[in-house]
């Protein structure tokens, strides 16, 4: 039987269990002032158990998702960064930020926009293909591209693994000098994260409870279980779109 559970404000500045809220949980006390980044419990509940790339086991140590927003860049609200390569041309290196990069998860194959056509902020940089379809990817500044990151072609999976090195997405010139600079800084952005990365757990929940029977608990804590397999992959690509754009 699923309980509704009512708000708690313990130790937490009004803050609550997400998955207590959603009536997944009828009561829980947190431990860890609600870090559901850190948290056993919304690991299992978010179905983090999944089977990990073959190609995610052989990066080196520390390079899986980064929580993190490195202080070397600026970020877009669509998640994704930009790093300034060379001021004289206006280069800058674009990529995939620390809530996009595990949202995403295993990339199958990155889609480039239209060649080298100069692009305004918002218009399509091109798209991320995983398993449930394809995820435009929007241009945080203006500029014109000049080159895909090469080893996305053989792993693309380094773009959700290895987000801030090595899985880069592309490289821009003509970029308005400090139009990057207009975006988020790195405190804004980890602020931004943390927020929608709530946003997505509840979204998450709200939408597993309405598929669950009349007092049924949806069953989706099994070992392995993929939440696209429980929402259906259009809905659950609707999801990830919502979030990372």
């Amino acid at each position: 039987m699923i309980c509704v559970a009512v708000p708690l404000t313990i130790h937490t500045g009004g803050r609550t269990c997400v998955w207590m809220d959603a009536g997944l949980l009828a009561y829980r006390l947190c431990d860890r002032g609600f870090d559901c980044e850190h948290c056993p419990l919304d690991a299992a509940m978010s179905g983090a158990c999944q089977r990990i790339d073959p190609v995610a086991r052989r990066l080196p140590a520390g390079t899986c998702p980064a929580t993190t927003f490195p202080d070397d860049r600026r970020y877009a609200r669509g998640h994704t960064w930009v790093k300034p390569i060379d001021d004289r041309e206006g280069r800058v290196r674009i990529g995939l930020d620390g809530f996009a990069a595990p949202i995403i998860r295993r990339p199958v194959n990155l889609h480039p926009g239209v060649g080298a056509a100069a692009r305004r902020a918002g218009d399509l940089l091109g798209s991320i293909e995983i398993e449930e379809g394809q995820v435009p990817i929007g241009a945080p500044v203006g500029g014109r591209v000049v080159s895909w990151n090469p080893a996305l072609t053989d792993e693309p999976v380094l773009a959700a693994c290895d987000p801030y090195r090595a899985g880069w997405l592309a490289e821009m010139i003509g970029v308005p000098r400090g139009a990057w600079l207009r975006l988020l800084d790195p405190q804004a952005a980890r602020r931004q994260g943390q927020f929608d990365a709530r946003r997505y757990r509840r979204r998450l929940a709200y939408e597993l409870l309405s598929d669950a029977e009349e007092g049924d608990r949806p069953a989706w804590s099994e070992s392995g279980t993929e939440l696209s397999r429980l929402l259906g992959p259009a809905r659950y690509l609707a999801i990830v779109r919502e979030f990372v754009h």
